[in-house]
């Protein structure tokens, strides 16, 4: 009997499973979509789920325990700051698996694995530009005069013209 086994083998040993679902979950943080086979994404939707709702609290305890898993600073840092915030208000459900056809060599049916919703600044680890405040900016109505610095090349001093 079965029970309470969800692990799914994909014929690969411990070691060959848990490096092929790190790497797939790094590149589905980082494009925030994957093409893959049926069973690879359920599998991956189940961790995705985990490791999202953790990375919605940002403590230094869960952003310890999401970098042992993943080993890479970029990775959690893009997945607490860019992410998880994205998916506040929900509990659960953060991916979707959508199905493409079959693939051409072995006949396998194909599924794309994404987010839900997207973050800014997808597809790369470099830290967003600040948010600028916009503010009009006044002009001086006093001087209509435009002075031009010319700098004479022999002289090697600046002359004012106006």
């Amino acid at each position: 009997m079965r029970h309470r086994k969800k692990t799914v083998k994909l014929n690969r040993n411990t070691k060959q499973r848990q490096a092929l679902f790190k790497s797939q979950l790094r590149e589905l943080i980082l494009m925030g979509s994957l093409v893959t086979t049926v069973a690879k994404a359920k599998q991956l939707k189940r961790l995705m789920d985990k490791i999202v709702y953790r990375a919605r609290v940002d403590s230094i305890a869960n952003r310890r325990q999401l970098h042992r898993f993943f080993g890479k600073r970029q990775i959690v840092n893009t997945l607490v700051d860019r992410v998880a915030p994205t998916f506040k208000d929900k509990t659960g459900g953060f991916t979707s698996i959508t199905k493409i056809g079959q693939r051409r060599g072995d006949n396998a049916l194909l599924v794309k694995i994404a987010f839900v919703k997207t973050w800014p600044g997808l597809g790369n680890f470099k830290p967003l530009p600040p948010k600028k405040e916009t503010k009009q900016k006044k002009r001086d109505t006093r001087s209509s005069k435009v002075k031009v610095v010319k700098k004479s090349k022999s002289a090697g001093k600046n002359q004012k013209t106006s």
